[in-house]
């Protein structure tokens, strides 16, 4: 039932797709080069913190998020293996991908999870949440492209929220090992 109504979603987001190539251009760049934009707020949040070290903190936990959220993929995939929609010969593929477990999304829990946890901080709050929003548009056009199950996205939102849960949980310990990066590279750098 639940594959059924996967594959059902999968067509109904896959099925524009191959019908006009310059929106096809537009969203499988956005599908493949999303995350480099969120690499590239991420630094944005560092190099622009002066001395805020608040800021500072928000950039380095969803840097931690990511991490964590991406080792928890690579843990399920050893244990849950799931066919991406082109190895299943369900709609068109837009964009070249190596035949491998698609469950979850490793591009959606990377964004996700960094998206995430800026919202437990108030100072990227706003940020956050509408990374959160670009994240999940960047999952649907992985879906677009024929890359990933819709199911794969859930997959990932819930990956992500376990993963940035859990670097909250642990930031007092996190800012220990934040605050002696931060002496090292201001002596470096300042």
């Amino acid at each position: 039932m639940a594959s059924s109504l996967n594959q059902t979603l999968f067509l109904s987001i896959n099925q524009s797709a191959g019908q006009n190539p310059s929106f096809d251009i537009i969203i499988a760049s956005f599908a493949e080069y999303a995350p480099v934009f969120y690499a590239l707020v991420i630094l944005w949040l560092w190099f622009s913190a002066k001395n805020n070290d608040e800021q500072r903190h928000a950039a380095f936990y969803a840097g931690y998020s990511a991490v964590l959220g991406l080792s928890i993929n690579l843990l399920i995939t050893l244990f849950y293996v799931h066919p991406r929609p082109f190895m299943d010969h369900l709609g068109i593929q837009l964009i070249p991908h190596p035949s491998e477990s698609s469950f979850p999304s490793d591009h959606t829990t990377l964004m996700v999870s960094m998206a995430l946890s800026l919202m437990f901080s108030k100072i990227t709050r706003k940020l956050g949440g509408v990374l959160v929003c670009l994240g999940l548009v960047g999952g649907l056009s992985r879906v677009y492209c024929g890359l990933h199950y819709p199911f794969d996205i859930v997959g990932s939102v819930f990956v992500s929220l376990l993963a940035s849960f859990i670097v909250y949980q642990f930031r007092g310990f996190l800012s220990i090992l934040n605050q002696r990066i931060f002496k090292h590279y201001d002596a470096l750098f300042s």
